[in-house]
């Protein structure tokens, strides 16, 4: 009995997490997860206004930036991501873009253009301090590969939202299903004591 209750188990947290297309909310279960392995590539992206920018640095380095993975279609986690993204920047107020800036880096840049992800953000409160990309399929499959996001079917894609400093080498992953205040907590928990 202990046998197939422990089987039941196993298969129901197994449909759950394929639900929701990813295992990132463990994280948000056991804790945050630290990690030091991100090499952040300086791709050539486009901003929701059409503006060319260097991924590393322009928009990552010496900075404090969440970031988080979204395609404009998506119809399941992406409106929950972009909705706690508008939240934790109206919570972030005047550090927004000044000592944090959010990304939200397209997963899918062949249909996701700068006119579609500034009309996707809009319904979110976009505004001063958070940027959406996009850009060239190779260099943002390249980028998102080397924040260890990367999944061959974006309707798979992680709820992971990473907040660094990668000059300084210091990362952690939480669950981007998490509330903008709780992400919030994060930052000023790790980032600004």
């Amino acid at each position: 009995m202990k046998t197939n209750l422990t089987v039941n188990l196993r298969s129901a947290l197994f449909l759950v997490f394929t639900l929701l297309g990813s295992w990132s909310f463990i994280g948000d279960v056991l804790g945050e997860e630290y990690s030091s392995r991100y090499k952040v590539p300086d791709i050539e992206v486009l901003d929701q206004f059409g503006n060319h920018h260097r991924f590393y640095s322009d928009l990552v380095k010496g900075k404090t930036v969440v970031i988080n993975f979204i395609f404009t279609q998506c119809q399941m986690t992406c409106p929950l991501l972009g909705y706690n993204f508008g939240q934790l920047r109206e919570l972030l107020a005047a550090s927004a873009g000044e000592e944090i800036h959010l990304i939200s880096i397209s997963i899918d840049p062949t249909n996701d253009t700068p006119s579609r992800l500034k009309a996707w953000s809009d319904n979110f409160g976009s505004g001063k301090g958070w940027t959406q990309i996009t850009g060239e399929k190779v260099e943002i499959d390249r980028l998102v590969k080397a924040l260890q996001a990367f999944t061959p079917d974006i309707g798979d894609h992680s709820t992971m939202v990473l907040i660094g400093r990668e000059d300084k080498n210091e990362w952690v992953r939480l669950d981007g299903l998490s509330s903008g205040k709780k992400l919030f907590s994060a930052i000023k928990a790790n980032f600004h004591g």
